[in-house]
């Protein structure tokens, strides 16, 4: 894919490899990152439209990076130290070729100087163009470099092992929700089912202060890739898994009109679903509506939970002043 587009080309090929795992992917199926186990449970807090639409629909919905722009400025990009030495890796290249053109011209010089036959136009264009593509390529590299990032679609889980109080308010649409239950393997079995038509990767997301001097490189390294599973530990508190994907049709040439894009995947959602929970908010009739929705969309009854987060709180607080 990458072959015959020069150092622009390359320069993209291995600024995608910083976010994708290296293997063939041709293989289509989920990458699962070394920092999960396929037993962890997942949880998924949505409103009730967008619960209806994964289970009529049966896709996930892969969100590039740069929606979340408004949340949180810093998603798709990677704490000082990692940006500085990932850039320096790229500019030793550069100058190396910048190096190459200066050494070119420099041999046409003396060519001309000694008499000997000077250089022809088909050359002089040659060595002006590689000194042109190095230039362009230096003042690319940030920008194509955030573009690449930016255009990443994940699709982001709740680790946790319980619910979530916090959870509930803040993903549910005010609490009036459901909450689908899951782990790795069951979400992993439910894509592989579908045989993708994109590369996924899953991995949890590593929480790090980004503006500290005191970070290495190494430790902005998580699962082998860097900005997907990166956040500033201001967001700790959403403890995410997620689920990744960057997009092919991102290449050296089309990069700068490029428009990061959302990503459908098909799901199996009868494998992906292992509980869903009505959440403790709500009463009547939004209780019986969400079976009324499993039972048209044949999901179990014995499936369907009623959050017991907030209740028997009465008889729990009796019991100790008893």
């Amino acid at each position: 894919m990458w072959q015959g587009l020069g150092l622009g080309g390359r320069v993209v090929h291995h600024l995608m490899r910083r976010y994708v795992y290296c293997g063939d992917i041709r293989l289509k199926r989920v990458v699962v990152g070394k920092s999960l186990d396929l037993e962890m449970s997942l949880w998924r807090y949505m409103s009730l439209d967008k619960f209806i639409d994964l289970v009529n629909n049966k896709k996930l919905f892969l969100t590039p990076l740069s929606y979340y722009q408004a949340t949180d400025p810093f998603e798709g990009f990677t704490p000082k130290v990692a940006f500085e030495a990932t850039t320096n890796i790229f500019l030793k290249g550069i100058e190396e070729l910048e190096a190459q053109s200066q050494l070119i011209e420099n041999m046409f010089q003396e060519r001309i100087s000694s008499g000997a036959t000077p250089p022809t136009p088909e050359q002089y264009q040659a060595i002006s163009t590689m000194k042109n593509s190095v230039q362009q390529n230096r003042a690319d590299l940030v920008p194509r470099n955030n573009k690449i990032s930016k255009s990443t679609c994940v699709h982001c889980w709740y680790h946790s092992e319980s619910e979530s109080e916090a959870m509930w308010k803040l993903y549910s649409d005010s609490g009036k929700g459901i909450a689908i239950k899951t782990t790795v393997g069951s979400l992993v079995s439910a894509l592989d089912l579908c045989q993708p038509k994109v590369p996924l990767h899953i991995g949890r997301v590593k929480y790090l202060d980004f503006l500290s001097e005191h970070l290495t490189p190494k430790e902005c390294v998580t699962d082998g890739v860097t900005a997907p599973l990166l956040k500033r530990q201001e967001y700790s508190h959403e403890n995410e898994v997620r689920l990744f994907s960057v997009p092919q049709c991102l290449t050296a040439k089309n990069w700068r009109e490029y428009k990061p894009t959302p990503i459908l995947v098909d799901v199996d959602t009868s494998t992906l679903i292992e509980a869903i929970y009505i959440s403790p908010y709500v009463g009547e009739p939004f209780t019986s509506s969400v079976y009324k929705i499993c039972e048209l969309f044949e999901i179990p009854k014995n499936k369907v939970v009623t959050s017991q987060l907030l209740k028997n709180y009465e008889e729990v607080l009796l019991g100790y002043v008893k």
